[in-house]
């Protein structure tokens, strides 16, 4: 018999029953407070294990729990809000908010936003490497600009308006152990994009030529949009210096 509270055993289920889990949730709102036991083998021969909050899990970045609908990831916070300024040990020092920034979802955009209604406080916590949840919005994993531009440029405008200092923040970056402003992270994003789909162009007078065209156009756009937003937050944060 599972040692797992009947919560989790409904969470392991795929696909889930998010109806089931909600009831559940409602019920007994206490089995969110008791954090789970995790093995990860990231090699055959090795094995760790960790205990994590709920919410951290459910915003990791897991395909399957990208279905969650926002009122049951509500019941989730309610149960245990004061997860929304935990650090995750394990996920360098992230708070439910870098999780959500940095992790593409179908809901990217509300999940953010119901974060931020719960706790607009999480906007200035940094993780281990001293990074904002802004930071993960770049470079994010999964999280690229190929969809959904108006929510990205929806999100950034409420966490700068929110935390303003934000804009002139260093993103750490942990594996090439550097440090570069938003504006220098967004110029290098652009260009891996843009390099990544202009590689192998096609012939321009063929229709597939004509598609990728259309598509890498498309894409500097969203880009360009995101700089405009970019811009003007600096502008109003330090109008002396620009």
């Amino acid at each position: 018999m599972s040692s797992l509270p009947p919560l989790y055993q409904l969470l392991d289920q795929d696909p889930i029953d998010w109806v089931a889990v909600k009831n559940r949730l409602i019920s007994y709102p206490h089995e969110v407070c008791l954090k789970r036991f995790i093995e990860w083998s990231p090699a055959a021969e090795v094995t760790t294990a960790r205990q994590e909050l709920l919410l951290h899990h459910l915003l990791y970045g897991d395909e399957k729990y990208d279905t969650i609908p926002l009122e049951t990831l509500s019941l989730v916070i309610d149960s245990q809000p004061e997860a929304l300024l935990a650090k995750d040990p394990e996920h360098w020092g992230a708070t439910p908010l870098h999780l959500a920034c940095g992790y593409a979802s179908q809901v990217w955009k509300q999940r953010i936003f119901l974060l931020l209604q719960k706790c607009p406080d999480a906007t200035f916590v940094r993780g281990h490497c001293g990074n904002l949840p802004i930071c993960d919005v770049f470079g994010a994993y999964g999280n690229t600009f190929l969809s959904g531009p108006k929510d990205k440029i929806e999100v950034l405008e409420k966490l700068l308006e929110i935390h303003p200092d934000s804009i002139s923040t260093l993103r750490h970056d942990a594996d090439n152990d550097t440090k570069e402003t938003l504006w220098e992270v967004v110029c290098r994003e652009w260009a891996t994009y843009l390099k990544r789909h202009t590689s192998y162009p096609t012939e321009s007078d063929t229709m597939q030529g004509k598609i990728e065209k259309a598509f890498i156009e498309t894409l500097n756009h969203k880009w360009e949009l995101v700089i405009y937003v970019l811009r003007r937050s600096w502008e109003q944060f330090n109008p002396l210096n620009f």
